[in-house]
């Protein structure tokens, strides 16, 4: 199992959980993301999931709104898993959002940090488990610095939070994300 695969299954487990454990009626819950609710954190990254992998079978993204969360996030998850699983199809050229460059790459670079960073808003927004996996966030973390002012735009996320002092490495990411610790 390729390393990008066996993290992209820890990080999508963890949002699992927290999908599973959503009470009933705390979807309409507003999140830590600006004018999104528990449901469309999960719109947002189920459609994410199905849109990296239309894009790897030449198949033109049509958006949908999630019905059955739990049942759709299993599928898109799914789909995603298969690709990872096939080294060939998972290091084929895609659009990303810093230009071409293989499936596994981008899925290893955005989608897990992607994922981890709204397993813990759709947990603070639901009243869940916030804690996420402290090395991955770290390297997500890492990840995001770079592009500090390419992801400063709308509908990417929002200005920096000052994190407060002796925060770890969860903390510190979901403050750079923008997210009121």
């Amino acid at each position: 199992m390729s390393a990008v695969l066996e993290r992209y299954r820890l990080v999508s487990d963890g949002l699992s959980a927290r999908v599973a454990a959503v009470p009933a009626g705390a979807w309409s819950n507003s999140s830590p993301c600006d004018d999104w609710t528990a449901l469309q954190i999960m719109d947002h990254v189920i459609g994410n999931a199905r849109a990296v992998v239309d894009s790897m079978n030449g198949v033109e993204h049509v958006s949908a709104q999630v019905q059955d969360v739990a049942g759709e996030w299993a599928k898109a998850r799914a789909a995603v898993e298969g690709v990872l699983a096939d080294p060939e199809r998972a290091g084929k050229e895609i659009a990303g959002p810093t230009g071409p460059m293989p499936f596994d790459v981008l899925v290893g670079r955005f989608a897990c940090m992607d994922i981890l960073v709204h397993t813990w808003d759709l947990a603070r927004a639901t009243g869940g488990d916030e804690n996420v996996d402290a090395e991955f966030a770290a390297h997500a973390l890492e990840g995001l610095k770079p592009m500090d002012a390419m992801i400063r735009r709308p509908g990417v996320f929002g200005p920096k939070v000052e994190p407060p002092p002796g925060a770890d490495a969860v903390i510190q990411l979901m403050a750079f994300c923008g997210r009121k610790v």
